[in-house]
This record gives C-alpha cells, sequence and structure tokens, in this order.
C-alpha cells in the first residue's frame, strides 16, 4: 500500500512543472490539482486563524461595551461640564 504524499511533495511538483514551462492542458490541470491538494491539506495555517476568532470576538465585545459605556460617560462629562462655571 502507497503512502499518501505529504502537502510539500505536491507543491513541489507544482513548482517543477512551472519552471520546466509545459503548457499543456493535462498539466497545467495537474499543476492546479496538486496546488490545491496542498493549500486545502496544509495545516501551517490554523493557530494564525484561531488567534484572528479570538481577537475579532475580544473586539466586537469591546465595541458593543464601548457602545453602551460610551453614552453613559458622555452624559457624565456633559454634566460635569454644565456645573463649571
Amino acid at each position: 500500500m502507497l503512502a499518501e504524499p505529504q502537502p510539500l511533495y505536491g507543491f513541489i511538483v507544482y513548482l517543477l512543472l512551472t519552471l520546466k514551462g509545459d503548457q499543456t492542458m493535462s498539466t497545467q490541470l495537474l499543476k492546479q490539482y496538486l496546488y490545491l491538494k496542498a493549500w486545502l491539506t496544509a495545516e501551517e495555517g490554523q493557530d494564525l486563524i484561531e488567534y484572528s476568532l479570538i481577537i475579532a470576538l475580544i473586539v466586537i465585545a469591546a465595541i458593543v461595551g464601548m457602545s453602551t459605556l460610551g453614552t453613559k460617560i458622555a452624559a457624565i462629562w456633559g454634566n460635569i461640564a454644565g456645573q463649571l462655571p
């Protein structure tokens, strides 16, 4: 039984076919297939996506918090400004 090739292997074949300059339709399809397969099986970017989601949740929470507290803070500053001579 043959082992499944690693994503890097598909990307290397893709680069070699690109450097060779072969422009037949089957070569183009093979290049696209190998590139897509390597891209879909790559796991390097998963941490980045998870951190992005966490940051997005923090930003959403900050926006909601500031919008609800913003009116109250504006009222407090307006009250302080109204009491000044």
